[in-house]
């Protein structure tokens, strides 16, 4: 069974796409420069360990992050950032408790953290992300929402960019206004259009599954929305 329902063909999680291109704060280019000012500032050169306190600011390439502690090493890139954290890479700017790099491509922020990168904002407890496979997992749940007021939200969220593919598990739960759309369910997966396919991208959502759109009532242990260019949207039971 198939119902017409006029929805925008990247509601759902668009922002969770654009968010996995930021990059991590301390994984610039391998030959950029790195520096460390603070209040008390100690410098291993042997180890190339260096360790900031009090109004520290941390840069790397131009990637700069602030904080009221930090520790850095020059030869591994593996840093940590605490307290009322402000890292700020191209359109990217995060503010969280805690900001840790492995200096392996690996980015952890946690507690209350934001993350805003052009019109998308991030929210949760927790935000990983793995650069060399643009992964991105919010483990403790988060929010995604928009400037024009869009809202993605789910109790597990996770997504890869090169894919195109995120998937919100727990609770998901999805919000348009200027599309006059709610939906959720237990499970929301979302793939993108691929760069040149003819296939459209399409959001399913799985176990419980709602959807209301003007005066259309879904309701359905699996809805599929089949997004499309143009701006219109088959929801299938």
């Amino acid at each position: 069974m198939m119902r017409k329902l006029n929805l925008g063909k990247t509601i759902i999680v668009t922002g969770l796409i654009s968010m996995m291109a930021m990059g991590t704060i301390y994984a610039a280019e391998e030959k950029a420069a790195s520096s460390l000012d603070g209040d008390e500032v100690t410098y291993d050169m042997k180890t190339g360990e260096m360790e900031a306190k009090g109004h520290v600011l941390l840069t790397h390439g131009d990637s700069r992050a602030t904080g009221d502690v930090a520790t850095f090493n020059t030869k591994t890139k593996a840093g940590t950032i605490r307290g009322n954290v402000l890292a700020i890479s191209g359109d990217m700017r995060l503010t969280a408790d805690v900001c840790t790099s492995d200096g392996n491509e690996h980015m952890v922020a946690e507690g209350n953290v934001h993350a805003t990168k052009a019109d998308k904002t991030y929210s949760g407890p927790r935000v990983d992300y793995y650069q060399s496979d643009s992964y991105i997992l919010m483990d403790q749940g988060g929010e995604i929402t928009s400037t024009s007021g869009d809202v993605f939200r789910a109790d597990r969220m996770e997504g890869w960019s090169d894919k195109n593919i995120a998937k919100g598990v727990g609770n998901a739960y999805v919000k348009s206004p200027s599309q006059d759309l709610e939906a959720g369910g237990d499970v929301v997966d979302y793939y993108g259009k691929v760069k040149g396919s003819d296939e459209p991208g399409k959001a399913i959502l799985t176990g419980n599954a709602w959807a209301y759109q003007d005066n259309n009532t879904l309701k359905s242990e699996k809805l599929t929305i089949i997004l499309s260019d143009e701006g219109e949207a088959q929801v299938g039971e």
